[in-house]
């Protein structure tokens, strides 16, 4: 389009005469104001729906409200919390200063009793798993020196029943009571290392022998003389033995020292404490700790 003084002149591109009118006449027909009120009250329609589809739908007004009322309690219960813990930290941190060392010599001892306590229930095992051997070992030794003891019984017994009878008024059974009395005091001397009850005169000696066993006493002399053959048998035993008993010590030893530095410690904790009534108890602090924390994102709306 080309503006002249009296006229205006349009450029139009077309292979002929027809074409160019129909392009004059689509661009003249575009948004033309002769459309009627209609047309543009519905094109006005149009745009405002568009612009109100780009913003969000509106809230109501006690939703907002009870939102804002919300996030001011949450602020308002973080300032509170914020006032409550500022003096607690500074105490805390007085406390940290006056006795700095108290928590590390006691995680210190805790280690040492822990490592003391697992070595002592190992060194345990290894003694408890040796006394079974001993033990099974010391039965078997019984078992046997029992049934060797009934079966010479019997002879020892009918040997002092000569020995207590004598030799007779005219002395005809003196070779058999010395006889007799030899194998009666054999008897003893190869029972005397299990059965040191034994008497060592030969007139009592005919007298235990000849009358009936005590069978508790002889099964504990017995059990105590294969006891000792079997630690004999097993020398590595007493050395278990005693490391245990090496380690129990130490581990006890040690759980005295934590207990002392605790019992220190919670001592001190308390005069402090006394010397604070305004400061809350450590229960407090705790149960404080673990409560729900603050939501600094509601908090900031």
């Amino acid at each position: 389009m080309t503006r002249g003084r009296t006229a205006n002149t349009a450029h139009l591109v077309a292979p002929d005469l027809a074409e160019a009118r129909r392009q004059w006449m689509a661009v003249f027909a575009r948004h033309r104001a002769d459309l009627g009120p209609a047309h543009a009250a519905e094109l006005a329609a149009e745009l405002a729906a568009d612009e109100a589809a780009r913003y969000a739908p509106p809230r109501p007004l006690v939703q907002i409200l009870t939102e804002l009322h919300a996030a001011w309690t949450a602020e308002q219960r973080c300032r509170d919390r914020l006032a409550y813990q500022e003096p607690i930290r500074e105490a805390l941190r007085e406390l940290i200063v006056l006795q700095p060392d108290w928590a590390h010599r006691l995680a210190a001892l805790t280690g040492t009793y822990r490592r003391a306590a697992l070595a002592a229930e190992q060194a345990q095992q290894r003694a408890e798993t040796s006394g079974a051997r001993v033990a099974a070992e010391a039965d078997r030794l019984r078992d046997t020196l029992l049934r060797r003891w009934d079966k010479e019984r019997g002879a020892a017994h009918a040997a002092a029943r000569v020995v207590l009878d004598g030799p007779g008024r005219l002395g005809l059974r003196r070779a058999a009571v010395a006889r007799a009395g030899e194998q009666m005091v054999d008897w003893a001397n190869r029972w005397r290392p299990h059965v040191p009850a034994l008497p060592t005169e030969p007139g009592q000696l005919a007298r235990v022998a000849g009358w009936f066993d005590d069978r508790p006493a002889l099964s504990a002399a017995l059990n105590a003389s294969a006891r000792r053959a079997a630690e004999h048998a097993h020398p590595e035993h007493a050395a278990l033995r005693a490391a245990a008993d090496t380690t129990q010590h130490a581990r006890e030893h040690a759980r005295l020292g934590m207990r002392a530095t605790s019992r220190q410690g919670l001592d001190f904790m308390a005069s402090w404490r006394q010397a604070r009534p305004h400061m809350p108890l450590m229960t407090d602090l705790v149960i404080f700790a673990s409560a729900a924390p603050c939501d600094a994102r509601t908090a900031a709306r």
